[in-house]
């Protein structure tokens, strides 16, 4: 018996050790992206410490493209776009996105 219930506290302390991690990677929304033959230009939410590096792009032989975060922007700055571009020799080809993308019409100085 006193076997069964170490092992059900062992499972609800790992188990809760695993909840409480930060998510580290996420898939981000894409705002106004563009892709050029070249690369990728986006613009994503920033809340002050977002930086170009804390992000990784992958296309998939399905022609999906997906950028994910590395590393949490968890400043406490205003939240506003930061645009940013990744090389990718993209070509001519059509390409899906994974992420939600948004789309702003307001025009910027």
């Amino acid at each position: 018996m006193k076997r069964v219930v170490w092992a059900l506290l062992s499972v609800l302390l790992l188990s809760r050790c695993t909840l409480l991690q930060p998510e580290t990677e996420r898939a981000e929304v894409l705002f106004n992206p563009v892709i050029t033959a070249n690369q990728l230009e986006v613009s994503v939410m920033t809340f002050g410490c977002t930086q170009p590096g804390d992000f990784y792009l992958t296309v998939t032989d399905d022609r999906r493209v997906e950028l994910r975060r590395t590393r949490l922007d968890d400043c406490n700055g205003t939240p506003e776009l930061m645009r940013l571009s990744f090389d990718y020799p993209f070509g001519q080809q059509v390409f899906r996105f994974r992420n939600a993308v948004r789309f702003n019409n307001r025009v910027q100085p």
